[in-house]
């Protein structure tokens, strides 16, 4: 005889397959939780990059620029000669027209063209060239001994600051105006203090010296470029720190000039200086600070493609959708085998509490 108001305990083989869709749930409740948050983040990435609206807001921009180049720099520009004086050695500086890409892939239609134009060195001038200049050797020396006296004397003076400046000259004028560029040394030389020589030697291409511990590195500027502006009120020539420097691109930080590592000699002399070209003065460039191409440079962060930033967002937001709906097919899958489970528990449980009451 049993006692009213209590049942028995439902059957292990309930309990079994309870566990097991049970599961199956909680499966299917997590990925269908993931798919809809990524679902909802992608969503929310892609409205707010704007990316149309950015691009479109860049490119009006840029397009602005190019107008007044067309309409006034350009020509203003044009009429200008430059040469570079290196400590009174004086390099002629040639005009390029050689267009640039903006951007990756297809050119952008919707960006308007215009004429380029910049200064630069002929060709790659070694330093020791310029070095040389400043020996006197006299005549009936050993040719050997000349050679050698040449690389000694330039690679130790490569070392040397030297005044770098500029000479615009003007068409239609007989003056010509100087514009004083920063100091630079053909060499530099940096000496720090250092754990060990396997970091000085291989990661910094240094010499390291075991009494002092300390690693002696070797660079030197491979390219110089500056930005030049003329004075309404004065019309005098400068270098122009619009865009936050005197370079030409944010990757420099806007700075003048770009260096490279020079390989320290295992001996701990300094590098020669004729050593398969090994220092070369900079590759020097001359652009206006109305150049098109300075101003896309400063728009996209050095990147030439505009709304980039906007355009990773969107990609990443898409991204986030796509696998957040392939998220969703394991919770779709297991729609049938819930609405299955609740339907058989309901049924199972009717079963069980006729079964109890039968007793």
């Amino acid at each position: 005889m049993r006692s009213r108001g209590l049942r028995s305990s439902p059957p292990s083989s309930f309990i079994l397959e309870d566990d097991e869709d049970s599961k199956n749930i909680r499966c299917g409740s997590i990925s269908l939780a993931a798919a809809l948050a990524l679902i909802i983040s992608g969503l929310c990435l892609m409205n707010i990059s704007n990316y149309q609206s950015a691009r479109s807001t860049l490119e009006d921009e840029y397009n602005e620029g190019v107008d007044k180049w067309n309409e006034r720099e350009f020509n203003l520009f044009n009429r200008t000669s430059w040469d570079l004086v290196v400590d009174g050695t004086i390099i002629p500086l040639v005009p390029l027209i050689e267009s640039e890409n903006m951007g990756k892939g297809e050119p952008n239609e919707e960006l308007k063209p215009y004429p380029p134009l910049r200064f630069t060195l002929p060709e790659i001038i070694p330093a020791y060239e310029i070095e040389s200049k400043e020996l006197d050797i006299e005549e009936g020396e050993d040719p050997t001994q000349v050679d050698r006296a040449v690389v000694n004397a330039t690679s130790a003076g490569l070392l040397r600051e030297r005044k770098v400046w500029l000479v615009v000259h003007e068409r239609n004028s007989e003056q010509s105006q100087k514009v004083m560029l920063p100091s630079v040394a053909l060499l530099k030389q940096q000496t720090r203090k250092a754990s060990g020589w396997k970091v000085c030697k291989y990661q910094n291409g240094g010499y390291f010296s075991g009494r002092a511990h300390t690693c002696t590195t070797y660079s030197a500027p491979i390219s110089l470029c500056v930005k030049v502006e003329k004075s309404v009120s004065s019309g005098q020539w400068s270098i122009s720190p619009r865009y936050g420097g005197e370079g030409c691109g944010p990757r420099n930080n806007w700075e003048p000039y770009s260096w490279r590592r020079v390989h320290a000699p295992a001996t701990g002399n300094l590098p020669k200086a004729s050593e398969d070209m090994l220092v070369v003065f900079p590759k020097t460039t001359i652009r206006f600070v109305e150049d098109p191409f300075l101003l896309a440079q400063n728009l996209t962060d050095g990147s030439l493609v505009f709304a980039e930033s906007a355009a990773e967002e969107l990609a990443t937001g898409m991204v986030l959708v796509i696998v957040g709906c392939v998220s969703l097919l394991p919770a779709c899958l297991l729609v049938g085998p819930i609405i299955k489970y609740f339907r058989n528990r309901r049924r199972k449980e009717n079963y069980f509490v006729r079964q109890v009451d039968a007793e």
